[in-house]
């Protein structure tokens, strides 16, 4: 689940769970936020469906968006962020959470926080590859997400 990263993340990672014969199942909303997913929102409805089915890993693709808010909408995000990791560990599913590539210009630093608050061996560091992107800078190209869609995959699966 997560933001627009989540949603290019998408096919490529469930061709991959069809071509291993794992269930597979995402939730993404473009330019989302920590916050919208653990708030009171139709996002947070979602995953809690998703959640109930049970999953054995949930990947969470948030904290692209969240560091570009201001320090103190960032700093308002930690309450939601902690939110969000309980509700995934209470469904007894293992959190991943895939962290942001590198950032086109620098943001405010809560993607390190993140770091800090999931389990070391968790958090996917999506900054040490080489991602081709899209004009945007930011976005991956079709063949950018494929390949980091294969780098999670092997994570997950090893």
């Amino acid at each position: 689940f997560g933001d627009s990263l989540a949603q290019g993340l998408t096919p490529p990672l469930g061709q991959l769970a069809r071509d291993n014969g794992v269930a597979f199942a995402a939730t993404s909303k473009v330019g989302s936020t920590i916050r919208e997913w653990a708030g009171a929102t139709a996002l947070n409805a979602d995953l809690r469906k998703k959640l109930a089915e049970r999953p054995t890993v949930v990947l969470c693709s948030l904290g692209t968006n969240d560091e570009y808010l201001t320090p103190d909408s960032a700093r308002a995000e930690l309450p939601a962020l902690d939110a969000l990791i309980e509700l995934v560990k209470a469904s007894g599913a293992e959190l991943g959470w895939i962290g942001p590539p590198k950032l086109p210009k620098l943001g405010n630093g809560i993607a390190t926080v993140i770091q800090t608050k999931v389990a070391q061996n968790r958090y996917f560091h999506s900054e040490a590859f080489d991602i081709p992107r899209a004009g945007d800078a930011l976005h991956p190209t079709v063949k950018g997400y494929a390949g980091w869609a294969g780098q999670l995959w092997l994570w997950v699966s090893g």
